[in-house]
């Protein structure tokens, strides 16, 4: 239901964008991408709510026993890029949001990462400390976790920098607010 939406705004602001494209309205074009990216926040904030209620409720139904919630948490908190109920589902688009399309440039300027490494890097850009990322991930150790930044880290070509992969990430997106800005200074100076 979550993507059926997001599909939907998207087509819209793609007919918006068309729609003041054509027109030369640099301002409608900028609103219109402003109304997109609330749309899909709205979309993603109510999504992390319905997450919230859903962990209240497991407090509830856990009768004080730790096992039992700790059980239910793990469930919901380990990552599967196909499970609605996976608590980081919507990480990707938190990312995108916050970073200036993160995620979209890694997808399309690193094609040997797979979805679940673009999700991995999405969440590590959000800042989420390893031992919180480890339980987010289900990995008991932290050698695992290590070894799939790595993974990454090689399919980025910055292993030699020695630049640890959240590093990376803080820089690119430094990249991608640069360029929004330089976009959008050039749109309005056409104008």
């Amino acid at each position: 239901m979550l993507a059926a939406l997001l599909a939907v705004s998207l087509i819209a602001v793609t007919l918006a964008l068309v729609f003041c494209h054509r027109h030369g309205s640099v301002l409608s074009t900028q609103l219109a991408l402003r109304r997109a990216r609330e749309a899909q926040l709205k979309i993603a904030i109510d999504a992390m709510m319905e997450l919230l209620r859903n962990i209240i409720d497991a407090v509830q139904l856990s009768g004080g026993r730790a096992e039992v919630l700790m059980r239910d948490l793990r469930s919901r908190l380990v990552v599967e890029i196909d499970n609605d109920k996976s608590l980081v589902k919507d990480c990707r688009l938190f990312a995108d949001l916050r970073f200036n399309g993160l995620a979209d440039y890694l997808e399309r300027h690193y094609p040997i990462l797979n979805k679940q490494e673009i999700l991995l890097c999405s969440i590590i850009s959000l800042g989420i400390p390893s031992d919180n990322l480890r339980c987010l991930l289900g990995h008991n150790h932290a050698g695992s976790l290590y070894n799939r930044t790595t993974r990454i880290r090689k399919k980025l070509g910055i292993t030699r920098s020695g630049m640890l992969l959240d590093e990376y990430l803080y820089q690119l997106s430094l990249e991608l607010e640069k360029e929004r800005v330089e976009e959008d200074y050039f749109k309005i100076k056409e104008k």
